[in-house]
């Protein structure tokens, strides 16, 4: 049983308790009064005692330690706010993730905390099922689109489960959500050989190579647009980047007609494979995506919209440049076989070009550009 007891000129009392190991130690409780020294020596004792027991989840020691400060000091351990919790796991995220996906995760901890209102600053421990519904419901009104917050509380799920494994929540309040369905909402479409030919027509020339390149390797906007002629291996035609949302390298053969649009480039050893589109943002109404949409207006390709712009939410049309993902390219490259080869191939990717390869695999991602229709 544990005791505490007083050392000649110290003003505190001292716990001396069995610790889980099986030994005896001795520790100040920085306490000066007995009884409150005798309750956190008991505390401790009984933390050790569990732990002796199998190793608890650290939910368990700081409900018994909770417990102790309530007892002698009225009120438990220190518990962060909201905000307080959020903003530390992104910190921990901070080099561990790709630029992409932390981003992301900063989006969508920064819409939850602002549509919380002033519970973003109270304890952590006295958020419920109930705030989160009301922070969905905002989102919704705001006309933010059933996956984009679903996506948010996916994201906010992590730090939330964290906190409950480590006790500071009794139970993560996103756990029994079921995610929004969004119904009767039409699919992103696909361009059809003719319609990308006819966006080629009136594309420059940067637009085309990017077209050409998205037509045949299922790139996003990003990807494609900041491709690099060292990325380009004319020798064993291939073309290796890493992909910015997932900072994984791919490995995809170079397709005959977007082989033929750079034959007829001057090559350069460096810089950008399409000047007038690298390093440009995305978004807004100068952004690549509206620009490829004024394309498709002067191409005269008609697209239907499949989400209307609702508050403070975006529009959303059935053809777009993402469209290439869903096309001829994106089938081709998702099978198993290809998969297979491009993680042997891009095991050896390393810099500018392909050092090391087994040629088979490279045969095989070739092989599947060739399964993708000519244009021309």
């Amino acid at each position: 049983m544990a005791s505490i007891f007083r050392r000649l000129g110290s003003p505190f009392w001292y716990c001396e308790y069995l610790g889980a190991s099986g030994k005896w130690v001795k520790k100040s409780t920085k306490l000066r009064d007995k009884a409150e020294a005798l309750k956190w020596c008991l505390g401790l004792q009984h933390a050790q005692d569990a732990m002796s027991r199998g190793s608890p989840a650290e939910a368990q020691l700081r409900s018994i330690i909770d417990h102790t400060m309530r007892s002698i000091t009225g009120g438990g351990v220190a518990v962060p706010t909201v905000r307080q919790w959020l903003e530390q796991w992104l910190q921990s995220k901070e080099g561990a993730n790709a630029p992409r996906t932390l981003t992301r995760y900063k989006e969508a901890v920064s819409a939850f905390l602002a549509f919380l209102g002033p519970v973003a600053d109270g304890k952590l421990s006295m958020i419920t099922q109930e705030h989160v519904i009301s922070v969905r419901r905002q989102l919704r009104e705001r006309g933010k689109s059933p996956a984009t917050i679903n996506l948010t509380l996916r994201v906010i799920t992590i730090p939330l489960r964290q906190a409950a494994r480590r006790g500071l929540i009794a139970h993560n309040p996103l756990a029994d959500i079921p995610p929004l369905i969004e119904r009767g909402q039409k699919s992103k479409g696909t361009f059809t050989p003719q319609q990308v030919r006819d966006l080629l027509s009136v594309a420059t020339p940067d637009w085309r190579g990017a077209i050409l390149c998205a037509y045949s390797t299922g790139g996003r906007i990003t990807d494609v647009a900041n491709l690099q002629w060292p990325d380009v291996d004319v020798d064993n035609g291939v073309l290796s980047f890493v992909q910015s949302k997932t900072q994984t390298r791919i490995v995809v053969g170079l397709h005959a007609d977007f082989r033929a649009w750079l034959d007829a480039q001057k090559v350069h050893a460096t810089g950008p494979l399409f000047p007038s589109l690298a390093g440009r943002r995305t978004d807004g109404w100068g952004g690549l995506s509206a620009q490829f949409g004024r394309l498709m207006d002067r191409a005269g390709i008609p697209t239907s919209k499949i989400r209307e712009r609702q508050g403070g939410g975006r529009s959303v049309r059935e053809l777009s440049f993402h469209s290439f993902r869903h096309g001829a390219a994106s089938a081709i490259f998702k099978s198993k076989l290809i998969e297979q080869a491009q993680k042997h191939v891009t095991g050896h990717a390393r810099g500018d070009t392909l050092k090391r390869y087994t040629h088979h695999d490279l045969d095989a991602i070739k092989a599947a550009s060739l399964m993708i229709p000519r244009l021309f």
